[in-house]
């Protein structure tokens, strides 16, 4: 577990991913511009949608993408707002070491 300030990261484990994880986090991002390989380059281009993640897909990204992550030697995370009561995540993340894979 790495602390920076208020805010602690924790490295999550293969025991740590639980259906419910991430009921506390609030995904939710309006997006206008995104990257995307357009002939074979990455180009910003317009692409508006909404983010917001429901239980069900919080808890598919725990079960797969987190799973899959740490399973193939790469790491998930948390973020944490210490102090704070309850103590609830605010952040996930997941990457591999061979390609990130992060949703957040």
């Amino acid at each position: 577990m790495m602390r920076i300030q208020n805010i602690e990261f924790k490295s999550l484990s293969l025991d740590d991913l639980r259906p419910g994880l991430l009921d506390s986090f609030n995904r939710f991002q309006r997006v206008t511009r995104a990257w995307r390989t357009v002939e074979g380059e990455r180009k910003l281009v317009d692409a508006p949608f909404i983010d917001n993640w429901d239980a069900a897909t919080k808890n598919e990204i725990i079960a797969e993408d987190f799973h899959r992550c740490i399973h193939n030697g790469g790491r998930s995370y948390v973020l944490y707002i210490t102090g704070k009561s309850p103590r609830l995540p605010h952040c996930c993340a997941s990457c591999s070491a061979v390609r990130s894979s992060m949703r957040i």
